[in-house]
């Protein structure tokens, strides 16, 4: 019984991840191609490294039949092994804004490409205090450029800025 309500909660994770998923895999397919060095063309915010993997997990799948590239970047884990996927380019980033922003300051990514943001789980970044690193982050992302979602815990997309009201 325990297997099955697991199995239900990664299924509807799998479900609500999705929402924002399609679209972005379509954004993808309606941009140029990356060239070495390019920053990421969509880049997907969560606050903990757990979420980040699990984000990471349903980008796989819809990009492993479109041959779309993505990474996770977070914090505690080795910094050499992301870079390097950074450095070859990747069409989806998925990070957590503390270790996004040690690589944006450090040169290793930037996000001149990104035009489709993502911010999942947003109310909880904001009540675990990233707001200011949000905010940097979101600075280097041409506004008139970017398709911009948020999602609220365990909720589908909308559109920013988002409110718990």
């Amino acid at each position: 019984m325990q297997q099955n309500a697991l199995n239900a909660v990664k299924d509807r994770y799998h479900d609500v991840t999705s929402v924002y998923m399609l679209p972005a895999t379509v954004h993808i397919n309606n941009q140029q191609r990356l060239n070495r060095g390019d920053g990421p063309i969509v880049l997907i915010l969560a606050p903990t490294r757990e979420l980040a993997q699990q984000i990471q997990t349903v980008a796989r799948d819809f990009g492993s039949s479109s041959l779309i590239r993505n990474t996770c970047i977070f914090g505690g884990a080795p910094k050499g092994p992301q870079a390097r996927d950074l450095e070859r380019g990747v069409e989806i980033v998925i990070a957590t804004p503390g270790r996004l922003i040690d690589f944006l300051e450090r040169g290793i990514t930037n996000l001149r490409r990104c035009t489709y943001l993502v911010l999942d789980e947003a109310d909880r970044m904001l009540d675990m205090g990233f707001e200011p690193q949000i905010r940097k982050i979101i600075e280097q992302i041409r506004s008139n450029r970017c398709n911009s979602l948020g999602t609220k815990s365990g909720q589908g997309a909308g559109a920013i800025p988002y409110s718990d009201t």
